[in-house]
C-alpha cells in the first residue's frame, strides 16, 4: 500500500496571501499624506492653499535650541519636524484657520500656541521655551502706526541708486560690485536685534561663497557717512568681517556677530570714493543669511 505525501509550497501561498496585504498596507500609508489624498480628494482639508513658516526655537535666555520637535494640527492629520542645530525649521501650513503648534524637547516644558495666517504675517517668528509652557513669540507683527499731526516727508531714493541708503547729507552713488550682484533692494519688515526692535531699509544675502562689495562714488561730500549694519538675534551667521576702504585705503576692519549692530560715523573729507566689503567669519562657515542695513541713530 502507497502513501502518497503532500508538501506545501510556502513560496507561492507566502506570495498569495502577502500581496494583498502588502498594496492595502501601502495606501494606508499613502493616504496620511496631504499630496496623496489631494489627488484622490480635492476638497480634502489638507488641500487647503499653504505658506511658508519659518521658526527659530531658543531658550528663554536666548540659546538656540536644536532637535525640538515641532507638531503642526489642522483640519487634517498632525504634521512634526524637527530644528537644526540653529535652532531653524520651515513648515507649510494653511492659509485658513487656526494651526495648533505643540514644541517638545527633553528638560523642557512643552509649549503651545496658535498661528493663523488669515490675521497674522508670515515673517520668522521667534520661540522662546518658558516655565510656564506658554512661549514667549517674537516676530514682526503688522504695525499700525499713529497718524502724526504734521508728518515729515521722508526722501525717496533716486532711481539713478540702485543700493538705498539711510539717509545723510552726504550725497552718493552706490553699485554691488560683487560678482554675484544680487542686492535686494528694500526691506520693511522689523527684526530683533541685541533683543530690540530694528527697522532695516534693506538687505542681502552673504555666505562664505558668496562675499558682498558695495562701491560708493562721492557726489556731494558734507565730510561724514553715517554707515549701519546688523546681524538679527536668529541669524545663521555667526559673525560677519565688515572692511571699509576711503579711495582704496582701508579705514575700518571691524567684526559684528549674530544679535549685534555695528553703526559707524565714517570720515570722508575730501574723499571721492569708498567701498564696503563683507565676508563671512570663519571663511569655511556653512550657513548663509542675511546682513540688513539700518537705520543710524541720530
Amino acid at each position: 500500500m502507497s502513501q502518497t505525501t503532500r508538501t506545501i509550497n510556502y513560496t507561492k501561498w507566502g506570495f498569495i496571501l502577502g500581496t494583498p496585504i502588502a498594496f492595502f498596507a501601502l495606501v494606508a500609508t499613502a493616504a496620511t499624506v496631504p499630496e496623496f489624498r489631494c489627488s484622490i480628494d480635492k476638497t480634502a482639508a489638507v488641500c487647503s492653499e499653504r505658506q511658508n513658516v519659518e521658526l527659530y526655537t531658543q531658550t528663554e535666555e536666548g540659546e538656540y535650541l536644536a532637535d525640538v520637535k515641532i507638531i503642526f494640527t489642522a483640519q487634517g492629520p498632525p504634521e512634526f519636524k524637527y530644528t537644526d542645530n540653529s535652532g531653524y525649521a520651515k513648515v507649510k501650513i494653511p492659509t485658513k484657520g487656526d494651526v495648533s503648534v505643540n514644541l517638545s524637547k527633553t528638560g523642557y516644558p512643552t509649549q503651545n500656541f496658535t498661528i493663523n495666517l488669515e490675521n497674522e504675517q508670515s515673517t520668522p517668528r521667534i520661540i522662546r521655551f518658558t516655565k510656564s509652557g506658554k512661549p514667549i513669540i517674537e516676530g514682526s507683527p503688522p504695525i499700525s502706526p499713529a497718524p502724526a499731526p504734521t508728518p515729515t516727508p521722508t526722501p525717496t531714493p533716486s532711481p539713478s541708486s540702485p543700493v538705498p541708503l539711510p539717509p545723510t547729507a552726504t550725497e552718493v552713488k552706490c553699485e554691488d560690485v560683487s560678482r554675484n550682484g544680487n542686492y535686494e533692494y528694500d526691506y520693511n519688515n522689523l527684526i530683533s536685534v541685541a533683543k530690540r526692535t530694528e527697522q532695516p531699509s534693506s538687505s542681502f544675502p552673504l555666505s562664505a561663497s558668496q562675499p558682498k562689495s558695495i562701491a560708493c562714488k562721492i557726489i556731494n561730500n558734507s565730510g561724514e557717512v553715517k554707515l549701519a549694519y546688523g546681524l538679527p538675534d536668529n541669524s545663521r551667521l555667526s559673525r560677519v568681517s565688515l572692511k571699509i576702504y576711503v579711495d582704496g585705503t582701508i579705514r575700518k576692519d571691524l567684526i559684528f556677530g549674530r544679535g549685534q549692530a555695528i553703526r559707524e560715523s565714517l570720515d570722508i573729507k575730501g574723499a571721492s570714493e569708498y567701498t564696503i566689503h563683507f565676508e563671512v567669519v570663519p571663511k569655511n562657515a556653512e550657513f548663509s543669511d542675511y546682513v540688513y542695513n539700518l537705520l543710524p541713530k541720530s
